[in-house]
């Protein structure tokens, strides 16, 4: 199960907007299509749509003690964003500029020990090494 999976069911959740019951109904059978097809396992889908409420993007309710999922505005919006693809997508661009930050850090670090160490033995030789030449 990755990103495709979460985005593939919640498309399947979004594409009926008739009245709740019938979108209900509809969904649940392409939920049930998707496992038919070997698209999904259905622990796999059961996962999927557990992350997906979890996640705020999907809802559920039992009508005759079966569990109906559907989108909520949540997941409609986010869906509008690009989903999970963009998500990670994000998520992978915030890893980099932090890495690529860390190591700005570490260079500059660096770069300021070798200045400093620099201008130190420049003042070494300036004021300390003339006292000890001065006695010669």
């Amino acid at each position: 199960m990755d990103y495709k999976d979460l985005d593939v069911v919640l498309n399947k959740l979004n594409t009926d907007k008739k009245s709740t019951e019938m979108q209900l109904n509809h969904n649940q059978d392409k939920i049930t299509s998707l496992i038919r097809h070997k698209e999904l396992t259905e622990e796999d889908a059961r996962l999927v749509l557990n992350k997906l409420c979890k996640d705020g993007y999907a809802e559920f309710m039992i009508k005759n003690n079966d569990r109906y999922y559907y989108i909520n505005y949540d997941g409609i919006e986010f869906l509008a964003q690009n989903g999970y693809a963009e998500k990670l997508r994000l998520q992978n661009l915030r890893d980099k500029s932090i890495r690529m930050g860390s190591r700005l850090k570490l260079i500059v670090g660096i770069g300021s020990v070798i200045v400093g160490s620099y201008y130190f033995l420049l003042l070494l030789r300036e004021f300390v090494f003339p006292l000890f030449c001065c006695y010669h």
